[in-house]
């Protein structure tokens, strides 16, 4: 774990195009929200997507745990709390990330690995304090 690690904000509002048929956010939607805040962070720390593909690397999901405790429907209030949360090994980091409604109340959890992927050869690349930086280890 990082001697220090900052939790990012995301404030978003649920709105129709986040419904499916059953008029409530689904799973996908939920791993693309997650998705969105993380591109956040990384935006805050100076990594757009963009400068990202300049440089031929980028942040790719290795695996994902979510867990789903309410309903999402339209025009909730949601923020989304994102943070560093360790090194695994050389190639993967930690993220952990949650949904809280307008009461503040636990809509979602997610634990992930993040890998850095070199855009050219495919393949996983060592992390480093930059990475770590990036993905919002302070």
């Amino acid at each position: 774990m990082g001697s220090k690690t900052r939790v990012y904000h995301c404030n978003l509002k649920i709105t129709k195009k986040h419904l499916d048929e059953n008029k409530h956010v689904n799973n996908a939607v939920y791993l693309e929200l997650y998705e969105q805040a993380r591109w956040d962070v990384l935006s805050q720390n100076g990594y757009q997507r963009s400068s990202l593909s300049e440089i031929n690397m980028g942040p790719v999901v290795l695996d994902i745990f979510v867990v789903y405790k309410k309903e999402l429907t339209e025009n909730d209030k949601i923020k989304i709390e994102t943070h560093y949360a360790g090194v695994k090994h050389r190639l993967a980091l930690y993220i952990e990330q949650k949904i809280l409604n307008e009461n503040n109340q636990l809509v979602s959890s997610a634990k992930l690995t993040i890998g850095i992927m070199d855009l050219i050869k495919r393949k996983l690349i060592p992390h480093n304090e930059k990475w770590r930086k990036a993905m919002g280890d302070q």
